[in-house]
């Protein structure tokens, strides 16, 4: 898939979703002692610089170091290896990218539910037969 869909893949990954609505999706909040809820993703595009994107989603303690958002992404650490080769420092960019390019990347794959283990599964799925 080219990189845009990999980027609106990522954006609706766990990771995010979790905490954040995205791509018209509200929040479920399975456990509400732990109700942190992010904004939601639709307005980024709008209201924020890429290159503080870009930082904030990379180490978002830096900007603000009391933040509930997690440094989701390293340089070193393996998220959805299927995506972007599981290159952190890429996936942080393709995040940003997705949130920059949001309302194009919605009306072209709409609400969309990454699951890496599903894709994990079918892709070895797809190679042994």
């Amino acid at each position: 898939s080219d990189y845009l869909s990999q980027a609106w893949k990522l954006l609706n990954a766990p990771l995010c979703i979790k905490c954040h609505s995205v791509g018209g999706r509200e929040v479920k909040i399975t456990n509400p002692q732990e109700d942190i809820r992010g904004p939601d993703l639709e307005y980024a595009a709008n209201r924020l610089r890429p290159d503080w994107l870009l930082a904030w989603i990379f180490k978002p303690a830096w900007i603000t170091p009391y933040t509930s958002m997690p440094q989701n992404f390293t340089k070193t650490k393996m998220q959805f290896e299927g995506l972007l080769g599981g290159d952190g420092q890429a996936q942080v960019i393709a995040v940003r990218d997705a949130l920059i390019n949001y309302h194009r990347l919605m009306e072209e794959y709409g609400k969309t539910v990454y699951d890496p283990e599903a894709a994990a599964a079918s892709a070895t799925g797809a190679g042994g037969d």
